[in-house]
């Protein structure tokens, strides 16, 4: 029964500018959520695109290498080809990298992407759904486009490859229906560039393959004979953009560490599905109650599991629920069928089931599924207060019913998303909020403690020493390196930063009070400050042992104990473990300079000398060896040769310290000139590290 007058329905207004508010509100809900991500700075993993990365900030100079390379090579592994995303920033950057706006201008273009994929979007299902109501497409867009899960999309600058991807796939479905609405084949070519951008954008847009297919299917009257040849003409385009590149670049490799995702290990087929099944499921309550949002996961906030475990067995058979429905509804061609089959294509990428994913799941994998879970669920509510979702009017009373709920939804997700772009502002800032919900990932654990250890580091460098007072600092990187391996005892990496705050924090520390006792003839003190040292170095031989029995030929464990063996004073030892270190990563100046400066304490002063010079040769611009000869040649009381070496060095970019020295020789000396010129190189040095 319809009602009898519109004071009682939806504003009854044209179409066309129904349309036209709807994309407003859009516009301005969509920045709205994320303005305040234009104040961040660059965060977690930022490192791939940020204008620290030395190829994209040469900008335009860096085309040729963008389009010759993979997106990233570490650590052994060689991941991806994403040249169009590389080369935003590089365009970018052509004009930003030396701006103070950088990042923010970088996190404007992010939430303007954003709002142009939610443009796009709503576009496309509103020629897909066109026989619905389009505020059912409208509250959808609401709900995908304050859907906290988006943050790490958004708010990380690193995942511009997904927005990029998002929006070339849903061009390319329009341009698509656009051919088979016009039965003009220009909007096929265009639709076909756009998938070929989405495939350069990131390498996952190979799921779209299969989501083509279906739209054409179940929204055009194209002949089925035809979307297969057509489906065909997509393999090829998937073919260049895949398998070109693969013909100049190095072989595609990920090597998985256990904590990254220990599927990739896991021998057990029942455990892999119902593991498989259970990550799966994560995604489904993500959707739903997308709280708390973390950044990483990894082993053990996702659990190996059995089939004894409830939630796999759950999740099992919703998806296979979902898959059954869909298939025996595919001629049918319902909502349903649809939502379903557009969800499970996208969320296959994820699965693990086809191959295992870094941190087994991700909030970002969410972004292109969300779609289809945003729709079914005001789908459902439309049929839970008794809207017809195909209707054109809805009566007063249910739409201020509707009009509440979807208040309360919008208004949680988008205080969430508020936040949660707050704590992407920056990587500590990130780890630091993740981590009370983190406490099982052992990735998440070692990343926040090494940061811990980095600011202490950064703390211990000041003039005073501050040990006593950053305590508390120290022992919560113990605390969550020690988590970090009692989840995953293979974690050498972690094995070696608790040997780092033996050996280089507490060791030092209590070796330099010993000193200072010794100094003011407290020799008692000075004694036992010498045996608490001796009880820590112990301590850190330990856990560098750890690392090693958890990778064996670990170099940065056997440099450390070679560290702490100077340290110690025993520099016999020490030229032992150096000179592992060498043969296990090459000749590297860093560690060819620490085995030249134990050469020298051990009084072997002529393999010193070589060494310094072998450095030199193997980089010429470097000012650590001249620094070395200078050091050497003021224990010998030479000043005079040790400046010659001082200056040398200074024309290297050496430490600020090397600029005090020379500037205050200088001043005794009465040579002003030099004075001036050193002293404004320490100033200019001191400015740029803040």
């Amino acid at each position: 029964m319809k009602p009898k007058s519109g004071n009682n329905t939806l504003n009854d207004m044209t179409n066309d500018k129904l349309i036209k508010y709807m994309s407003i509100v859009l516009v301005v809900f969509s920045i709205g959520l994320y303005y305040n991500t234009a104040f961040n700075f660059f965060s977690f993993d930022d490192s791939f695109i940020s204008v620290e990365n030395k190829t994209q900030a040469k900008g335009l100079a860096a085309i040729p290498g963008i389009f010759s390379t993979p997106y990233t090579s570490l650590q052994g592994n060689s991941i991806g080809y994403r040249p169009l995303t590389r080369l935003s920033f590089a365009l970018e950057y052509q004009f930003t990298a030396n701006s103070h706006y950088n990042p923010m201008i970088s996190h404007i273009i992010n939430t303007l992407l954003y709002t142009l994929s939610i443009l796009l979007l709503f576009s496309v299902l509103r020629r897909i759904f066109q026989k619905f109501n389009p505020w059912m497409i409208f509250l959808a867009l609401l709900i995908f486009t304050a859907h906290p899960t988006h943050t790490e999309v958004v708010a990380s600058l690193k995942n511009r490859d997904v927005l990029l991807n998002f929006i070339f796939s849903f061009l390319a479905i329009k341009m698509f229906l656009k051919w088979a609405d016009f039965k003009n084949k220009k909007y096929m070519v265009y639709g076909l560039i756009s998938y070929f951008l989405a495939l350069l954008s990131k390498e996952t847009a190979i799921a779209q393959l299969a989501v083509f297919p279906l739209v054409l299917y179940f929204f055009t009257e194209m002949p089925l004979k035809k979307i297969l040849y057509f489906t065909g003409g997509l393999l090829g385009i998937v073919i260049i953009a895949v398998g070109v590149p693969a013909l100049f670049l190095p072989p595609f490799q990920r090597y998985y560490r256990f904590f990254e995702n220990p599927l990739a290990f896991e021998d057990n087929f029942f455990k892999f599905i119902a593991t498989s099944f259970y990550s799966l499921g994560h995604y489904l309550k993500m959707a739903v109650f997308p709280y708390p949002l973390r950044y990483y996961y990894g082993y053990n906030m996702i659990p190996v599991v059995s089939f004894t475990n409830i939630w796999a067995v759950l999740s099992l058979i919703a998806y296979v629920a979902m898959a059954v429905y869909a298939v025996m509804n595919i001629k049918k061609r319902t909502f349903l069928s649809f939502i379903f089959l557009y969800y499970l294509i996208n969320i296959s990428m994820y699965s693990n089931l086809v191959a295992p994913v870094p941190g087994i799941v991700a909030d970002r994998f969410l972004f292109f599924p969300s779609v289809a879970l945003s729709l079914l669920f005001v789908w459902l509510l439309f049929k839970v207060l008794g809207i017809k979702p195909k209707g054109n009017q809805i009566r007063f009373a249910k739409v201020l019913i509707l009009s509440v709920l979807m208040l309360v939804i919008l208004g949680g997700f988008s205080y969430y998303t508020h936040i949660r772009n707050t704590n992407w502002k920056t990587e500590y800032r990130l780890l630091n909020s993740d981590m009370p919900v983190l406490w099982n990932s052992a990735k998440a654990n070692q990343m926040f403690a090494q940061k811990q250890l980095e600011l202490v580091n950064v703390n211990l460098k000041k003039k005073v020493n501050i040990y006593a007072f950053i305590k508390g600092m120290i022992e919560l990187a113990e605390k969550h390196f020690n988590r970090a391996v009692e989840i995953d005892s293979n974690l050498y990496t972690s094995w070696t930063g608790l040997g780092n705050i033996y050996s280089r924090i507490h060791g030092n520390q209590a070796k330099i009070r010993a000193l200072s006792y010794a100094r003011k003839k407290e020799f008692d003190k000075s004694a036992e400050e010498r045996e608490n040292s001796n009880k820590y170095f112990a301590k850190a031989m330990y856990y560098y042992r750890k690392a090693l029995i958890a990778k064996p030929g670990f170099d940065e464990a056997v440099f450390n104990i070679g560290y702490t063996y100077e340290l110690k004073g025993v520099y016999d030892s020490a030229v032992v473990y150096y000179k592992k270190g060498i043969e296990i990563q090459g000749r590297r100046v860093n560690t060819l300079s620490k085995l030249a400066n134990v050469l020298f304490l051990d009084q072997q002063y002529d393999e010193a000398y070589k060494i310094n010079k072998e450095i030199m040769k193997i980089n010429p611009s470097t000012s650590i060896p001249y620094v070395n000869m200078g050091n050497y040649y003021m224990k010998f009381a030479d000043t005079l040769t040790a400046v010659g070496y001082y200056e040398k060095a200074a024309t290297f970019n050496a430490q600020i310290e090397i600029y005090n020295f020379l500037a205050t020789y200088y001043q005794t000396k009465k040579d002003m000139g030099k004075f001036d010129y050193y002293r404004k190189k320490a100033e200019a040095k001191k400015n740029k590290a803040k």
